[in-house]
């Protein structure tokens, strides 16, 4: 016993001058390899690539006209016109249209009544019905309504940009997300202890073909995703939204998948195959969640140059006119509301709402 307390002792005594000693070296009173001096010179900051530094604040190129400004005249315009028209780089042939914003008098043109080829300067009528037929601080609903003890209905109202996870309010694509819907759903499914239920989509708002005939099949589901209720994402097949890669062909089957997917992460199985139905008229919302409203979603449509989300709010044009949601109506919707801001339509020809698909035809005198 007295031998092995004499080996404890020792074995304190030397950890305690093993640690005097690391804590002189640290502290480089002796000589060692521990130092609490920094060896490295601090490393540089890391560098800011050009392309994320801010732009130049935009800026006025020209000054305003003077207040005694000469109001212009055609016999200025006319020739300044058919110059730009002579110019080779303009080709074959070219619709101009000058007008004098102030009195509506034409100061210059050339084809103004012949019709060209719109493409993407035609969802401008689309917007504009939109904007002028729909109420602007309108939002679309998705919901979810409950049938029965365990039956559930996911319902599109016109949203295609619905976010598979949580909603942001800070976006216009992804405003809405399926996981705030099936966190309110699945709140009221368990409160009763039940854990499964049947799912069923109700995408009957839109009917008819989902994408105009006039869109080369090699740019449907590319370019144009199917005009559907509901969607996530505007049907990308990937995220973020690309539009140049491919949709998904489902819009509204893929985005129930998402919800499906959504409430088994909330604890509710989801049983049997998803199916098409129309809502039960017995059937009570149990959740709901709300699109950013049309004039972002319009806005957001013109910005990018979105083909499917165009299509979406001419059918949404149409409802709200008493027709159907469906493309053919559309396109006369469209018409109507142009002429109703008395835009003579004569002449137009419409294939679609976005200016995809081939075989429109609109003189400047519209735009």
């Amino acid at each position: 016993m007295k031998q092995s307390g004499k080996i404890t002792v020792a074995v304190a005594a030397f950890a305690l001058l093993l640690g005097g000693y690391l804590t002189a070296d640290a502290h480089d009173v002796v000589p060692g390899l521990v130092t609490l001096a920094p060896p490295y010179v601090q490393p540089a900051p890391f560098p800011v690539p050009p392309g994320a530094m801010p732009g130049p604040v935009p800026a006025y190129t020209l000054s305003d006209l003077p207040s005694d400004a000469p109001i212009p005249s055609p016999d200025d315009v006319e020739p300044l016109v058919a110059s730009l028209v002579a110019d080779a780089r303009m080709g074959p042939h070219s619709g101009v249209l000058v007008v004098d914003a102030l009195t509506g008098e034409t100061l210059g043109s050339n084809l103004a009544t012949t019709g060209f080829t719109p493409a993407s300067t035609q969802k401008i009528l689309t917007g504009a019905a939109a904007l002028t037929v729909l109420d602007p601080e309108a939002t679309l609903p998705t919901t979810v309504m409950l049938s029965g003890s365990g039956d559930l209905y996911l319902v599109g109202g016109g949203d295609m940009m619905l976010a598979a996870g949580e909603g942001n309010p800070d976006l216009v694509n992804g405003r809405a997300g399926l996981a705030d819907l099936a966190e309110q759903a699945a709140g009221q499914v368990t409160v009763t202890g039940q854990t499964s239920v049947r799912l069923f989509v109700d995408d009957t708002l839109f009917e008819g073909p989902t994408i105009s005939a006039a869109v080369p099949p090699g740019e449907q589901n590319r370019f144009v995703a199917a005009a559907s209720s509901l969607a996530v994402g505007i049907a990308s097949s990937t995220a973020p939204t690309d539009q140049s890669t491919p949709r998904v062909p489902d819009p509204a089957m893929h985005a129930a998948q998402a919800f499906a997917r959504a409430l088994a992460d909330r604890g509710v199985q989801v049983t049997g195959q998803i199916t098409r139905a129309a809502t039960p008229s017995t059937a009570r919302e149990i959740g709901a969640v709300h699109s950013a409203p049309i004039i972002d979603v319009t806005e957001h449509a013109m910005a990018i140059s979105e083909n499917t989300i165009t299509e979406v709010l001419g059918r949404l044009v149409a409802i709200e006119k008493g027709m159907p949601g469906s493309l053919e109506a559309s396109l006369t919707a469209v018409k109507q509301s142009m002429t109703a801001l008395d835009v003579d339509m004569t002449g137009a020809t419409l294939v679609d709402l976005s200016g995809l698909g081939r075989g429109s035809a609109l003189p400047p005198t519209h735009l």
